[in-house]
């Protein structure tokens, strides 16, 4: 840990991760790290810290911008969510993954992390991400190589559109062979984590239409919704010419464990409940290596 002039501690963030997934669910663990691996973080600040960081910004302290960027809700007001860069890189949490794994819950910390999306914008996409590529037998749909934000630089039409000369795909789906591609775009500006980009979400979508992509809009109250969301997901089967396949009941119940764990409070992710059952976190376990530990 090191002290900072601001009277509290800093520590390694998976250090931190790796210390709390103990006492966490495996989805749990997923999620603390896909914050850590993303471009967003979800923070509340206390109301004296937020008046400090007012005062601190107004008098030039600090200035606006210190690295994070506030995102705003659906209503114009200050939220939650800030945009930053990534904590953690790819190959700094495979290298903590080599450091931990012979370590005791670190067999567990290392098959979790292989499931973890990389550069998310927001919890939004992470849950996106996460009903779509996880594994049918942990709940997912099981599409495989999902991109997340992939820069697409835009034809003279296109940028006609947006008067932009490159927009980022939330998350794109290509089919094994590679020559059909759906874009899933995660709409509202909430939720979205690309505060000031200057473009709307139908103007994006009608651009990357332009360039001859598919494009899903999707909201949150589609993605939350069992029923409603397996209707994209068989339209996203039929752009990518896949066999949609009903679930069994085995694959069904994982999803339903999912669900019921998926849909957070992201500004309470990781808070530790020590009251909470050994067998309760066992039965939200998906590693055979976790048995021993």
């Amino acid at each position: 840990m090191l002290e900072t002039e601001h009277g509290f501690l800093v520590t390694s963030p998976l250090l931190t991760a790796f210390i709390m997934s103990r006492h966490l669910t495996d989805l749990q663990l997923l999620l603390v790290l896909a914050e850590m691996c993303g471009l967003f973080t979800v923070c509340a600040l206390p109301a004296a810290l937020e008046a400090e960081l007012s005062r601190a910004i107004e008098s030039g302290a600090i200035p606006a911008t210190f690295g994070w960027a506030r995102c705003p809700s659906e209503d114009g007001a200050a939220s939650n969510l800030w945009r930053r860069d990534a904590l953690v890189l790819g190959g700094d949490l495979d290298r903590f993954c080599s450091d931990v794994c012979g370590m005791r819950y670190g067999k567990r910390f290392v098959a979790v992390s292989h499931l973890v999306p990389l550069g998310a914008a927001s919890p939004f996409e992470v849950e996106t991400y996460l009903l779509l590529g996880l594994p049918r037998s942990l709940g997912g749909e099981g599409f495989c190589g999902i991109e997340l934000n992939v820069e697409v630089a835009l034809s003279a039409s296109a940028r006609a559109i947006v008067g932009k000369s490159r927009v980022y795909i939330d998350l794109l789906l290509s089919s094994l062979d590679g020559e059909r591609q759906v874009a899933i775009e995660c709409q509202g500006k909430g939720s979205h984590g690309r505060a000031g980009d200057g473009l709307r979400d139908a103007d994006r979508m009608t651009a990357l239409q332009a360039m001859g992509y598919d494009v899903f809009l999707l909201t949150h109250g589609q993605i939350s919704d069992e029923d409603r969301f397996r209707a994209i997901v068989k339209a996203v089967c039929r752009l990518l010419d896949v066999e949609y396949r009903d679930k069994s009941s085995e694959e069904q119940g994982a999803e339903a464990l999912l669900r019921s764990e998926l849909f957070v409070d992201w500004s309470k992710l990781g808070e530790i409940d020590k009251k909470m059952p050994v067998r309760y976190k066992k039965a939200r376990s998906w590693t055979a290596a976790n048995l021993s530990e």
